[in-house]
């Protein structure tokens, strides 16, 4: 019983800080980026794994499309890396929608831009958010496995 009461608490907890993070329109990448950090809570037992997500927003704040996962690193058994990379969508979706002010909700549609999740040692509590336009992450580390990567053709 005890552990139910922490469970109901917890999702409380994380519905008033999607619901607190959506009351505020995104005016910059920042602001999104903000959203992001303050509503993604990573799943159970992720913790040491990267994630970067390529995506596209629609003028609304849903994502357009389906977001790419194209990096992902988990150090644990292949089960567990295979129920992650299910979870993490499903979190990322969770954010959504953006809330956009008026100048963002016209100007961010048709962009691409990563996302990447970088969860620590002690879970959501350090989890490190990036946000750029495509391309302008870093290189892969050796450890990843790259899921997709853009060659561009000669």
């Amino acid at each position: 019983m005890c552990c139910l009461a922490v469970i109901v608490a917890s999702l409380t907890a994380v519905s008033a800080v999607c619901e607190a993070a959506q009351e505020k329109s995104a005016a910059s990448m920042r602001d999104v980026q903000a959203h992001f950090s303050a509503c993604f809570h990573p799943p159970q037992d992720a913790e040491g794994s990267r994630i970067t997500f390529y995506f596209s927003l629609t003028r609304d704040g849903q994502v357009y499309g389906q977001p790419r996962i194209v990096w992902f690193r988990f150090k644990g058994s292949p089960e567990n890396r295979k129920l992650l990379a299910a979870d993490f969508p499903n979190a990322f979706k969770r954010c959504l929608p953006v809330p956009l002010s008026e100048d963002m909700a016209r100007t961010i549609p048709g962009k691409v831009y990563f996302l990447q999740f970088e969860v620590g040692a002690q879970g959501s509590k350090s989890t490190r958010v990036a946000l750029g336009p495509y391309g302008s992450h870093g290189p892969y580390a050796s450890d990843a496995i790259v899921i997709y990567r853009h060659r561009w053709a000669p």
